[in-house]
């Protein structure tokens, strides 16, 4: 049977086909492997190898926020009944939701209390397919696994296109289109705003004695990229596969002493903190006295949760408006990002 398969813009862990009586959903691994198929519609006969979708699906458990707010976009927040972690739910989220049982309060994933939620669809995400056997047994159960891999995309904007999916699931395509597109837009008048002129970054701090840093296909690197700021740290001849990688920390204090903005420290809540956990680079902040650090938590809650993760996945638009702001010294309406110095 033909199936029509629509062009994502940028995403490329998965595909929509369709024809007049069936559509099918094929989602992949970050190597381009497939990690599986989907069916929704009148003939699953005929795709005997695809998981089924009911095309009600009017229970949804998700295992990330960023789930939740893709569903929020869409108006389909009343269909969850289950969360990972209330604790990582934005304030702004939390009055959207109608109890929702809590599937992963102490970080490992509580099956017995994802099936009591008796959900139609989990929305889900593995790192590779080790982690599919995990979910064997919800199949038994009927309750459809659906792997959302926005967070192996190498691209902002592919990263949000995933909206297509959620839209896909509680029949709102359309409309999920719409409000990509709207995005993709806004985003792609961001860049008309950049200026000649780049500032040199560098980003992370520190952690156990290791300092990661995002290689140049990293999601991130894209979004610093396209606001027109220096990734010093960078290593032209490394394997682009590689998406985060780990320098020593002398080299990261060379960066730093290079550097006009230093991004993302950590999960330091101030600057104080920092220091006081790696008194080293004191002397390299003393050395670089012109250096402006920021940290992405303005929209962090006591509970732990931050909306940078969640709403500048589906809205990178916003995090690069910061971002340009920031390598144009204008400071006064940043959303994400706090100045430390």
């Amino acid at each position: 049977m033909n199936i029509n398969w629509k062009n994502n813009k940028y995403s490329e862990l998965f595909k929509i086909g369709y024809n007049e009586t069936d559509t099918l959903l094929k989602v992949f691994f970050s190597d381009g492997k497939e990690l599986a198929t989907y069916h929704m519609g009148k003939n699953p006969g005929l795709f005997p190898s695809s998981i089924k979708i009911k095309s009600n699906n009017r229970r949804i458990a998700v295992s990330s926020s960023i789930f939740l707010r893709f569903l929020t976009e869409l108006n389909s927040e009343n269909s969850i009944v289950a969360i990972d972690n209330l604790n990582f739910v934005h304030s702004t989220l939390k009055g959207y939701l109608n109890n929702p049982i809590e599937i992963q309060p102490s970080g490992e994933l509580q099956l017995e209390e994802l099936i009591k939620s008796e959900p139609n669809i989990f929305c889900a995400y593995t790192l590779n397919a080790e982690g599919i056997p995990a979910f064997s047994r919800l199949y038994k159960q009927n309750i459809t696994v659906l792997y959302i891999q926005n967070h192996q995309e190498n691209h902002p904007l592919a990263r949000s296109e995933w909206i297509k999916v959620f839209g896909l699931i509680t029949n709102k395509l359309n409309i999920a289109t719409q409000i990509f597109n709207r995005v993709d837009s806004v985003y792609l008048s961001h860049l008309k705003k950049i200026t000649p002129h780049k500032k040199t970054i560098m980003i992370n701090a520190p952690y156990s004695g290791n300092w990661m840093v995002p290689n140049r296909n990293n999601y991130l690197s894209h979004l610093l990229n396209d606001a027109n700021l220096n990734c010093i740290w960078q290593d032209e001849n490394l394997n682009e596969q590689q998406l985060t990688y780990t320098i020593p920390l002398e080299i990261a204090f060379k960066c730093l002493l290079q550097a006009d903005i230093w991004l993302n420290i950590g999960s330091y809540s101030d600057l104080d903190k920092l220091l006081k956990n790696e008194p080293r680079i004191e002397s390299v902040l003393n050395s670089n006295d012109k250096i402006k650090i920021f940290q992405n938590n303005k929209q962090q809650e006591e509970s732990g949760a931050n909306s940078y993760w969640d709403l500048g996945s589906i809205h990178p638009e916003i995090l690069l408006n910061d971002l340009i702001n920031i390598g144009q010294g204008k400071f006064d309406s940043l959303y994400f990002y706090q100045q430390f110095r």
